[in-house]
């Protein structure tokens, strides 16, 4: 049986939004970065595309998760590390270590190991 949400999909979404900003502020604070200088318009498109692309990526990530089994959500929130990796590493020759092999391989193994535990299961 399903259990219900508690929390809604705008809660979860400001959440982090708020989370995020926090950790910038206190990062920019403990390394005693400034702020970079920019133009007007570069400002501008930053905040629009922080409004426009983040709002909806992070809307429709939430709600896709909370329609589907906690074990494929966790899962394919890790995955998205491993596709990370190996876009950096094939868009700007980033080079990859053993260990974040090793962790990569971990994350696709745990794939399919739930995968194969949970494949008799309706969702």
């Amino acid at each position: 049986m399903r259990k219900m949400q508690v929390v809604g999909i705008w809660v979860k979404s400001v959440s982090s939004w708020v989370g995020v900003v926090l950790v910038a502020v206190a990062w920019i604070v403990v390394a005693g970065a400034g702020t970079p200088e920019a133009s007007p318009a570069t400002l501008w498109y930053a905040v629009l595309l922080g409004l426009c692309g983040f709002l909806v990526m992070t809307v429709t990530v939430q709600y896709g998760v909370t329609r589907m089994p906690i074990h494929r959500s966790a899962i394919i929130l890790l995955f998205e590390l491993v596709i990370g990796a190996l876009s950096a590493m094939w868009l700007t020759n980033e080079v990859v270590l053993v260990r974040e092999w090793i962790g990569g391989g971990m994350i696709i193994m745990a794939a399919v190991i739930a995968a194969r535990i949970h494949a008799g299961e309706t969702p």
